[in-house]
């Protein structure tokens, strides 16, 4: 608990840092070059299986280079309900028309569950980002790269993220002492590794 407020385990033991990211090496690589200049980090796409730590790794990005700006320079918008071209004209206008708080760095504008956007709505987001790059890096999150148009892909870097590998050893450290790693080990297969399932 946080006070008043119960919150998830999968929220509470989510990375802060890059370093602290798990089994996907090669992205916390790049990521971690980019932090060292990110006004020129690119528009990316984080694409892979659900709970492998595609979320936890961009947060980790925007901890480190915002710090106490994080709030006010990390915008999230969740695409699984609200996909249509009225919502992306209105909410992502709404907020890139606006500068962010740190000066010297562009604002981060998380998009998750992007692979949900129709076509059209994709083709407004592409003009979103052409439009507000100069002010705004985007990072959509997904689990389905196929669903994505070549347009949207073409303006973006692409991360694959894998699955992660004997996530028991991640789990015999967050999950409670009475949980063994063999019950540890068996909901990892349950849920096929997915983090958030497991913790949550």
């Amino acid at each position: 608990r946080v006070g008043n407020v119960s919150m998830l385990l999968s929220e509470t033991t989510r990375p802060r840092k890059l370093r602290d990211v798990i089994g996907q090496e090669s992205v916390i690589s790049k990521l971690t070059r980019y932090m060292k200049d990110p006004w020129n980090t690119p528009h990316m796409i984080f694409s892979g299986p659900p709970g492998c730590g595609k979320t936890s790794a961009i947060c980790a990005y925007g901890r480190e280079v915002y710090g106490d700006n994080y709030e006010k320079s990390v915008r999230f918008m969740n695409l699984s309900g609200e996909r249509s071209v009225q919502t992306i004209l209105k909410k992502v206008h709404g907020v890139c028309k606006y500068y962010h708080e740190k000066k010297g760095t562009k604002g981060l504008f998380i998009c998750d569950e992007s692979d949900c956007m129709t076509s059209e709505a994709q083709d407004i987001m592409s003009h979103c980002v052409s439009l507000y790059e100069s002010r705004w890096i985007f990072v959509f999150i997904m689990n389905r790269l196929s669903e994505i148009s070549d347009t949207l892909k073409g303006i973006c870097e692409i991360h694959q993220f894998q699955p992660i590998k004997n996530p028991e050893d991640l789990l015999s450290r967050v999950l409670p002492k009475e949980i063994s790693r063999k019950d540890a080990s068996r909901m990892a297969e349950y849920y096929s590794g997915d983090l958030r399932k497991i913790l949550n």
